[in-house]
């Protein structure tokens, strides 16, 4: 059991660590109990529960709830404040976010605190947001995937210097392309640029080779003609069956 004090009363709470959304405190068998997102830092469920302390006060110590008169209550204004209150609508648990990261399903978790960070586990991914921004939430996110790609990238290079030793290697990169462009070869002044899309990431990561070998192969053909598949094949066996493959995907990811 942990302990806070609030207004000047020492109060013991159980914290839960399960893949929901949100903090969220309630009472059970007189006991109060805390659920939050796993690896949820003490400092945030603290300060959940000092923004609803006189609602826990009054649920755990009723003896010290003030009377009506002391509250300068009369019996014409409890009717009023009788009338006016609404039924309580019945608490409906909303599906989990999902998100995807190389092939595998996670649970997303939201989380409010003084960074901005990705986390994972086995089940779950926690955002750290500054703010309550799905924005912000995302660029956390693709961030994170970002580093994933790259770092993939840097694995296949000696591979890739081998495959197409007779050109001179382009600047590759990783970018957040909010379509569903998974890459791109262009021309800038006299360089080719080769992007990626941090969106890689979701998939099995042995796709990133497929997206990366068929941009390298447009700087021999700047088009999807004949001759640049042949050059694809040449320097990825199965290469039309792989990019097939990697067609079929479809990831219903919330971000």
């Amino acid at each position: 059991m942990q302990k806070i004090e609030l207004d000047d009363y020492i109060v013991e709470y159980e914290i839960s660590y399960r893949g929901k959304k949100y903090i969220k405190a309630k009472f059970k068998d007189g006991k109060l109990i805390v659920t939050a997102p796993p690896r949820t830092q003490k400092y945030y469920i603290e300060k959940l529960l000092k923004a609803n302390s006189k609602k826990i006060i009054k649920t755990l110590f009723p003896e010290v709830v003030e009377t009506p008169e002391e509250l300068g209550e009369t019996e014409e204004t409890k009717k009023e404040k009788k009338v006016k209150e609404k039924p309580s609508k019945p608490i409906v648990e909303k599906e989990p976010d999902y998100v995807h990261l190389n092939d595998k399903q996670y649970v997303l978790s939201y989380v409010l605190g003084h960074e901005n960070a990705c986390y994972f586990n086995q089940v779950d991914v926690i955002l750290v947001a500054k703010k309550n921004d799905k924005k912000l939430y995302r660029k956390n996110l693709y961030q994170y995937f970002k580093q994933v790609v790259e770092q993939e990238v840097r694995k296949l290079l000696p591979q890739v210097y081998k495959d197409f030793a007779e050109i001179k290697m382009p600047v590759i990169n990783v970018k957040d392309y909010k379509s569903n462009r998974l890459g791109i070869c262009r021309k800038v002044n006299d360089t080719y640029v080769v992007s990626l899309s941090a969106k890689l990431a979701k998939y099995d990561l042995k796709y990133i080779k497929v997206v990366l070998y068929h941009e390298l192969s447009h700087i021999f053909e700047m088009n999807h003609s004949k001759a640049f598949y042949d050059v694809f094949e040449s320097k990825y066996k199965d290469a039309k069956k792989a990019q097939k493959a990697l067609k079929a995907i479809k990831y219903r990811d919330c971000i």
